[in-house]
């Protein structure tokens, strides 16, 4: 019998979970549960491999999990049994009028403040794997998941309990409002992405976290920078530079954001200074604090946005130093960031005067691209090279077929926003 792909499955196989890393799920879900509704029993539901097959090829008896089980399957994954075990492609469609609905709930929860202890240990590792996720991830799935997730942490937060419980449920929501911003920044929605900022400085307020405040703000700058607000991205990302007294990575990701809004504005003498900052700020991030993820920052990106300053500045040669390092350093398939940094590389041909080189080069920077990561900035990048393109002395030639590589994905991102319009 073929294997069903469930919400189960699909869970499981986003998550990385093996047998082994889920029965650590469950024993903490079941402890959790267990002291939660002081029901000693729940502590030692069983969790068996053959169960365990059985559920990951969708194959359930007659009458489902047994109660005790069901009751703690829907505790580790937030929905319903007969939800979890629902084919994948069969759930609601997701749109904007789901995940701002979402939005409200979490944001009116906060404000509200009813929140308690479920799961903390969980939720911590959630988070921390979506933020691993946007490093990889097509934004359409992170969107997905996120909102799903974010759905299961506004019911944990709808009763109060401990202070510390709260104060660390509170600072998750900030983390995961902050992740559906930066992924509705990446598909090019600004409006939504402001929205679900509000939510995370509520959140990081409350949470009086310093090194989530700084983080929110930096999302704040990157969210005002490709808004096309220069000097609302400065400023945004200075403040998240002074929030905090200790060296963080909301200051290390504000500085070279700080400098990309300087650099666009001509000003070369602030960006230089930004530039100077970012790469103190760097020296002081070890560990976790530099792995692939919305939460850290390394040398990669650092190199990324350097270029990127740099490009804006007309410092070809020093960004193409920049780029090339960044690439060096980037995974292959962090297809993103990649393929911005080879915009940017596009870029500076045609500030070199190599307008024909810059066209191919984005076409094929484009083309190679997978469909599901054509996001709304690197529609955005692409149309700026465009825009200055048709300024120059090249000829009509260039711009025509420029706009012809373009139009397609223009075209289909028209049919996906009218598509999800309410």
């Amino acid at each position: 019998m073929p294997a069903r792909t469930t919400n189960f499955r699909t869970t499981v196989q986003e998550r990385r979970w093996t047998y082994e890393a889920f029965c650590i799920q469950w024993k903490r879900a079941c402890e959790e549960l267990a002291e939660r509704d002081r029901d000693p029993r729940l502590a030692a539901v069983p969790m068996s491999r053959r169960t365990f097959d059985r559920w990951m090829k969708g194959d359930l008896t007659e009458r489902g999990p047994r109660p005790d089980t069901a009751r703690v399957l829907e505790y580790l994954f937030g929905m319903a049994v007969g939800q979890i075990f629902a084919q994948s492609d069969e759930g609601p469609t997701e749109g904007p009028d789901q995940a701002e609905a979402v939005r409200r709930r979490l944001e009116g929860t906060l404000t509200s403040g009813h929140m308690n202890e479920a799961g903390l240990a969980s939720w911590e590792e959630t988070v921390a794997w979506h933020g691993r996720a946007t490093r990889f991830r097509p934004e359409g799935d992170l969107l997905k998941d996120l909102r799903r997730d974010i759905d299961a942490l506004s019911r944990a937060l709808d009763q109060r309990q401990s202070l510390g419980a709260m104060r660390r449920l509170t600072r998750f929501s900030a983390q995961m409002a902050g992740l559906m911003s930066l992924v509705l920044v990446r598909q090019g929605d600004g409006h939504n992405a402001n929205a679900w900022l509000r939510v995370a400085r509520i959140a990081a307020e409350e949470a009086a976290d310093s090194d989530v405040r700084a983080w929110i703000l930096a999302e704040d700058a990157y969210a005002l920078f490709y808004s096309g607000d220069l000097t609302g991205a400065a400023r945004a990302a200075r403040r998240a530079q002074v929030v905090s007294v200790q060296p963080t990575v909301g200051a290390a990701l504000a500085a070279p954001l700080e400098a990309r809004a300087h650099a666009a504005r001509g000003d070369r003498r602030e960006a230089e200074a930004a530039l100077g900052r970012a790469e103190e700020a760097l020296t002081h991030l070890h560990g976790d604090e530099t792995a692939e993820s919305a939460f850290g920052y390394n040398e990669a990106q650092l190199r990324f946005h350097q270029g990127n300053a740099l490009t804006h500045l007309g410092q070809t040669n020093r960004a193409r130093e920049a780029q090339q390092r960044a690439l060096q350093l980037y995974p292959a398939d962090e297809h993103l960031d990649r393929a911005l940094i080879e915009l940017d590389a596009a870029m500076c041909l045609l500030l070199d005067g190599e307008a024909a080189a810059a066209v191919d080069s984005t076409a094929a920077t484009l083309r190679k691209l997978p469909a599901q990561h054509r996001s709304g900035i690197i529609l955005t990048r692409a149309c700026q090279l465009e825009g200055l393109l048709s300024t120059l002395p090249s000829g009509p030639r260039p711009v025509r077929m420029l706009r012809d590589v373009l139009a397609p994905l223009q075209q289909r991102t028209a049919a996906d926003y009218e598509g999800k319009a309410p």
